[in-house]
């Protein structure tokens, strides 16, 4: 009972986002070896996201209904013209109407505006179930790395590009990012450092300098690893929670799910389908 427990503390933890980098490291590893463990994740995950829509949603009905409560109660839809009159002269009825009712007419397309958009608590469930921190390509990069024979012209920026990567592989993000910061001082163009630099800085929570950086790169045909660029762009504009980011991440998301051949494909999928 209390392993079953504290297995279910972890994952509440992982999924709101309160583990160390460290921690977050461990676990996924352990969600990745354990089947059940998986499923729990995403079962709890599906679960949140339910319970977080039903109170908001229950919370904006609430209000449309005291809005055409006070619609009433003022007699704006009695006063309200037939179908059958002119355009003109519906504007001239119109303009009669109740100041106080159109303000409630502009507060209800407010209200019903707003609970079209997407919930600002699922866009952290959302996030905190598919954000990792390490790439897909983090192993190819550091093997490339590896691989830098002494008599390239660019060695020594090689290997100080792989020690500012290499904290990735341990959970160490802030230090990483630290490092790479160094690095970018004297490579500021490198686009690897550059995107890793926005990971880092996303994993810390700072979603405005990972879009700074990751922007051009996510647009740049020429990089190498442009549709991880992409898909970290997405998650850091779905973590900047408002309707006009979420929905550029969106657009980056369906285009990312479209490329069947992506790395990033399924988890695109998963993801539109948790903000649908």
């Amino acid at each position: 009972m209390d392993q079953n427990q504290n297995m279910s503390d972890a994952v509440d933890r992982f999924l709101h986002g309160k583990m160390s980098p460290q921690e977050r490291v461990a676990f996924e590893q352990k969600i990745k070896e354990d089947p059940d463990l998986a499923a729990e994740v995403e079962e709890t995950s599906i679960l949140l996201e339910s319970i977080l829509y039903a109170k908001e949603k229950d919370r904006l009905l609430d209000k449309i209904r005291r809005v055409e409560s006070e619609l009433e109660g003022e007699g704006f839809f009695t006063n309200l013209p037939a179908a059958t009159i002119k355009p003109k002269t519906f504007w001239q009825q119109l303009s009669t109407v109740n100041t106080m009712a159109i303000a409630a007419v502009v507060g209800l397309l407010l209200v019903a505006l707003y609970f079209f958009r997407p919930v600002s608590g699922i866009h952290d469930v959302a996030f905190n179930s598919f954000f990792q921190p390490v790439p897909h390509e983090l192993s190819m990069v550091l093997d490339r790395l590896d691989g830098i024979g002494f008599a390239t012209p660019d060695k020594l920026r090689e290997d100080a590009l792989k020690q500012a990567l290499l904290p990735f592989a341990d959970g160490k993000y802030q230090a990483a990012g630290k490092a790479l910061e160094t690095f970018l001082v004297t490579y500021p163009n490198d686009p690897i450092a550059r995107e890793y630099r926005a990971i880092s800085l996303l994993a810390q929570d700072d979603a405005p300098g990972a879009v700074v950086l990751l922007k051009p790169l996510a647009e740049d045909n020429s990089f190498v690893y442009q549709e991880s660029a992409q898909w970290y762009l997405a998650l850091s504009y779905l973590r900047l929670e408002d309707p006009a980011h979420t929905l550029q991440a969106c657009t980056l998301l369906k285009y990312l799910a479209g490329k069947t051949s992506g790395d990033y494909q399924q988890e695109a999928t998963r993801l539109l389908q948790m903000l649908s």
